[in-house]
């Protein structure tokens, strides 16, 4: 195979048609979503995770705005990862950006429906947004996911839930909470 360069036409070497059939090769596994940018361009799973367990400490540390910009780079280069978006929302919101922080919740969630700390998060956050019955739902599905009571994280949902519920004049396994009727006190 022959290439034309500004010099003339030059013979492609094998070594060289190899490394561009398996970037085309590359390219169409990223089109088709196989791969993410990050291991289109040549990161493999355990550098990307290294990143994320390092934004994770930056974020645990305080530096906020470190880890916001390492986990925006890693939802660039690998938006498969629902926990990096779990991660990446809790972190937004921190920073009082509520509106991204939901949007990232709802795509880690969209991967991920079970994950536990994404319902967990977009309940919180559409509590503070005042959006009830959304926060109510996501935190319910957080509960039922963890009918043994062993996850800290759906601790915090039946928590959470519990103050709703209790505002609302209900409680949790209250047969009204099912059958969307009003409490006993307001019949």
């Amino acid at each position: 195979m022959s290439v034309l360069t500004d010099e003339g036409v030059k013979l492609q070497t094998f070594e060289s048609r190899q490394a561009t059939f398996r970037t085309h090769e590359r390219f169409d596994r990223f089109l088709s979503n196989e791969l993410s940018l990050g291991e289109f361009e040549g990161l493999d799973r355990v550098q990307m995770d290294w990143s994320l367990r390092s934004a994770w400490e930056l974020a645990e540390s305080g530096d906020l705005e470190a880890a916001h910009r390492v986990l925006l780079a890693l939802a660039v280069l690998d938006h498969r990862n629902p926990v990096g978006l779990t991660l990446l929302a809790g972190v937004t919101e921190r920073l009082g950006e509520p509106e991204p922080a939901l949007g990232f919740y709802s795509r880690a969630l969209a991967l991920a429906p079970q994950l536990l700390a994404a319902l967990v998060g977009r309940g919180e956050l559409l509590l503070e947004l005042g959006r009830l019955e959304e926060a109510v739902s996501d935190l319910i599905a957080a509960v039922q996911l963890d009918p043994q009571d062993q996850s800290p994280v759906a601790a915090r949902a039946r928590l959470l839930l519990q103050g709703v519920l209790r505002a609302a004049g209900l409680r949790l396994g209250d047969p009204d909470l099912v059958e969307d009727t009003p409490a006993e006190e307001d019949v």
